[in-house]
């Protein structure tokens, strides 16, 4: 059952299956956030590393209000997910970031991110 715009089930959440690895402290902390709900939704559809920017791009288009400035709006989303909402996901293991080349990967082999 697919019941936000993100495209993840929030069935899969509650039930341990989408963030299954992790207790229901950290989930719920992870994902009260809307736009870190919005950043797990589009990892989840990934299968391959995505660079920060286009990430930010992908992750602003869907949350951004419209009567927003988008790229002043994307370029602040990029700083935000840099400096806190990533290094979140990956100590949740989530995703590997690497913030020397703004490179982030979804982890694929935990229950993470599975579809």
């Amino acid at each position: 059952m697919t019941d936000n715009s993100y495209g993840w089930s929030r069935d899969r959440a509650h039930d341990g299956t989408f963030l299954g690895h992790l207790g229901p402290d950290e989930r719920h902390s992870l994902l009260s956030n809307s736009d870190r709900r919005a950043l797990i939704g589009v990892l989840a559809d990934r299968t391959t590393p995505i660079h920060l920017s286009e990430l930010a791009s992908e992750v602003a288009l869907a949350c951004a209000p419209t009567t927003v400035d988008a790229d002043a709006h994307r370029r602040a989303f990029e700083i935000e997910l840099h400096h806190h909402h990533l290094p979140r996901l990956e100590d949740a293991g989530i995703v590997e970031y690497d913030a020397t080349t703004n490179r982030v990967d979804p982890v694929r082999n935990s229950t993470a991110l599975s579809p």
